[in-house]
């Protein structure tokens, strides 16, 4: 891997500190390689100043550098200050844009912090529509809604792709039944492209990548954003909230459990409390991650007896989690059963009369 390579790291820190010195700064200490992924790597940098961030992604992902510049430009309250950037290597230099929203939300368990991104994100999207034809020239992918079309009908027509017959793959029956959705989709994403403009789309917009300093939220880790119709962000968004509902309910229930076993001489701890993984909870106690593998259309389990009735109470216990504004968009979402239909069902729910659009929120 290329970020642990010594000369590697001595080429970035030394470009970093050339960059800090044209803008009066000075490296006060060693520079610390606090993130290494196949795709990416991140340095913390002290300085005089305080600590900024090196950044450098995989080729594929090259176009982060110049996105985060861009959108410092267009919504300065909403980004981070980047000190300087290199687009043909993919290196970022940026000021510190505070903890995360994960770090945070670990301490207070306050889920409701994503009332205030969310709307801030959705200004983030309105300032940035007018530029689409910028983003593209800095090679962000186009997944608009007719390209998005156009890439399932591609799809379809592969069959070594499909895996058509095969244990991992699709039936000829399914294959079958998905190609004679072909001129549905397309009308999907005609009435979608008529609807709201297409903008940046973050395509990874989770509590890692929500940043929090002096009380103002600021999106960073653009390298899986895209052009396409806002709602789709709302796919992550979604599973990551009903995850952390999942954790803090269970670790709810294991103080719970202690403080039975505290107040009843002999009582034991439950197993299921103790050593359950809270991925894993479903039902009454959790049911926001069974939803939020029914809207990214993986990992769901058939429904069972009252299966209608539980998904009832499903929706309204995570649309509860949300501004009133997203509540009819989200059960409209939710209560969506075809898997295609999961996926777009995002950007459908913008056609339907008196419904609020994620761009225009507050």
């Amino acid at each position: 891997m290329v970020w642990r390579d010594r000369d590697w790291r001595d080429e970035a820190i030394a470009w970093a500190e050339r960059r800090l010195a044209e803008r009066g700064r000075r490296v006060s200490g060693k520079a610390e390689q606090i993130h290494v992924v196949p795709w990416s790597t991140v340095l913390r940098i002290p300085t005089d100043r305080g600590a900024v961030y090196f950044k450098a992604t995989w080729p594929p992902q090259r176009h982060e550098a110049a996105i985060t510049e861009a959108l410092a430009r267009w919504a300065p309250d909403q980004g981070t200050a980047v000190l300087a950037l290199d687009r043909r290597r993919g290196w970022l230099l940026a000021e510190d844009a505070g903890p995360r929203l994960r770090e945070v939300l670990a301490k207070d368990r306050d889920i409701r912090r994503w009332h205030a991104v969310l709307p801030r994100y959705a200004e983030l999207q309105l300032k940035t529509a007018p530029h689409v034809s910028e983003l593209l020239k800095l090679d962000v992918p186009d997944r608009r809604a007719d390209a998005l079309a156009m890439s399932y009908e591609r799809l379809l027509k592969d069959r070594s792709l499909m895996r058509i017959g095969l244990k991992e793959g699709l039936s000829a029956v399914q294959h079958e039944r998905l190609r004679g959705m072909v001129p549905q989709v397309r009308e999907w994403a005609m009435a979608i492209s008529a609807a709201i403009p297409a903008t940046i789309q973050h395509d990874d917009l989770h509590d890692g990548q929500v940043f929090v300093r002096d009380g103002h939220y600021r999106i960073l880790d653009w390298g899986d954003a895209c052009v396409s119709h806002p709602f789709y962000s709302l796919s992550v968004i979604l599973r990551s909230t009903s995850e952390h509902r999942v954790h803090v309910q269970a670790q709810a229930r294991r103080a719970r459990a202690r403080a039975r076993s505290r107040r009843v001489p002999g009582a034991v701890h439950s197993r299921r409390d103790q050593n359950a993984d809270p991925r894993c909870i479903s039902g009454s106690r959790a049911p926001g991650l069974d939803l939020a593998c029914a809207v990214v259309g993986a990992g769901c389990r058939k429904s069972s007896t009252g299966g209608e009735k539980k998904r009832a109470r499903q929706r309204a216990a995570l649309t509860s989690t949300f501004p009133r504004s997203y509540s009819f968009g989200l059960t409209t979402i939710l209560g969506t059963r075809d898997f295609l239909s999961t996926q777009v069902a995002f950007a459908i729910i913008s056609v339907h009369p008196g419904i609020v659009s994620t761009v225009v929120t507050r």
